[in-house]
């Protein structure tokens, strides 16, 4: 019965979860705009899509997008996806994925950027020595909880000039999927 909540939870707080529980998908909703004043958003929330987030500027737009991460599992990689048909030619989609200890958010456990795999999806991965620092991190933090935090920073590029004129001037962040390994 818990499960089945939680499950319920899940699907209406912008996230779903597989059924063999591998990943978990976000919406791009839950991003927030970074480096912005307040009344200074200019970030596109779709209107007939809950689910995606959209840049109709002529400059990049930075957001925070959070991670849920499960603490009993092991990350494999986390899978961003874009639609940069707009793009501006001098400018790209990119992530960063972050890792920090909650009882010492100052600890990096990994950060690494990025790569496009495929056309619309930027894969990004633990670092090599994530697994040296999360049993250091926990050795050393088990008193006070080691616990792990997780997010992506990434960048919607600016959308060109020509698509700006047209109707078709935006770049979108559809969501992403945090993928663990097998148990």
């Amino acid at each position: 019965m818990k499960t089945s909540i939680a499950l319920l939870i899940g699907l209406s707080g912008g996230f779903s979860v597989s059924a063999s529980a591998q990943s978990i998908s976000y919406n791009a909703t839950e991003c927030s705009q970074r480096y912005v004043n307040a009344g200074q958003e200019t970030l596109k929330y779709r209107h007939f899509s809950n689910s995606s987030i959209e840049n109709t500027t002529n400059r990049d737009i930075h957001v925070y997008c959070p991670i849920n991460l499960d603490q009993s599992r092991t990350l494999d990689s986390v899978h961003a996806y874009f639609n940069l048909a707009s793009k501006h030619q001098f400018s790209d989609a990119s992530c960063t994925l972050e890792i920090r200890g909650m009882a010492n958010p100052s600890v990096k456990l990994s950060t690494t950027g990025g790569v496009f795999e495929l056309t619309s999806r930027l894969t990004m991965r633990p670092s090599d020595e994530y697994d040296a620092n999360l049993q250091s991190y926990q050795s050393t933090y088990h008193s006070f909880g080691s616990d792990v935090t997780a997010y992506i920073n990434c960048k919607l590029p600016r959308v060109s000039d020509e698509a700006l004129a047209g109707s078709y001037g935006f770049t979108r962040m559809m969501g992403y999927v945090v993928n663990y390994q097998p148990q």
